[in-house]
């Protein structure tokens, strides 16, 4: 945790961030929405490094001052099962990413829409992502190519590029941990950043 902020926890809903800059102190006072939205990242990996690990859970702490949020590692990722009702984003990599200012407004949509959980799936199996929206190809015939050139699956099913690099599993965890965290300080307006 950065030296110069400081996170407080009042109850389950009211929540108090101090930041501290250039001699100036700032009070962000916030409640957590009763529209809760709950994050789940699924992992295909049997365990993380242990830096890695402290480093998701050290971004899930943040992130907790503003929604529910775990990870589930698989050891057969073919077996992990989602929630019908939540949405799901693949995560890959690929020429057209997104933002982070675009993660936030994705995350707010997506709570607007009526979903209380977003699932990110995150593994480097590609047959598993194929089987998967192919799967999901079959079930709908709406299949389109958004503006972002996103593939929008269904409803609530799509794949978003983190990244143009391909990176490991581990480190993709990691990145997407800290992309959520900053999406929400976006949301919530609290500088990331000094």
């Amino acid at each position: 945790m950065h030296k110069n902020n400081i996170y407080f926890s009042y109850a389950d809903d009211i929540y108090l961030h101090l930041s501290k800059n250039n001699r100036q102190i700032t009070i962000n006072i916030f409640f957590k929405s009763g529209d809760n939205m709950e994050i789940i990242l699924h992992i295909d990996l049997r365990k993380l490094d242990k830096s890695y690990d402290k480093a998701i859970d050290e971004y899930f702490k943040r992130t907790s001052s503003f929604t529910d949020i775990k990870k589930i590692l698989y050891k057969d990722f073919s077996k992990s099962e989602f929630k019908k009702s939540s949405y799901r984003i693949v995560i890959s990599y690929g020429r057209s990413t997104i933002s982070s200012v675009e993660l936030a407004k994705k995350i707010s949509d997506i709570n607007i829409m009526g979903y209380s959980c977003i699932e990110f799936i995150i593994t480097a199996d590609k047959d598993y992502i194929e089987n998967l929206t192919n799967n999901n190809i079959n079930n709908n015939a709406n299949n389109s190519i958004n503006d972002n050139n996103e593939k929008s699956l269904d409803n609530n099913l799509e794949i978003l590029n983190l990244t143009t690099m391909h990176l490991g599993t581990d480190i993709t965890a990691v990145a997407l941990a800290e992309q959520i965290y900053r999406a929400y300080t976006i949301n919530n307006n609290i500088s990331y950043h000094k």
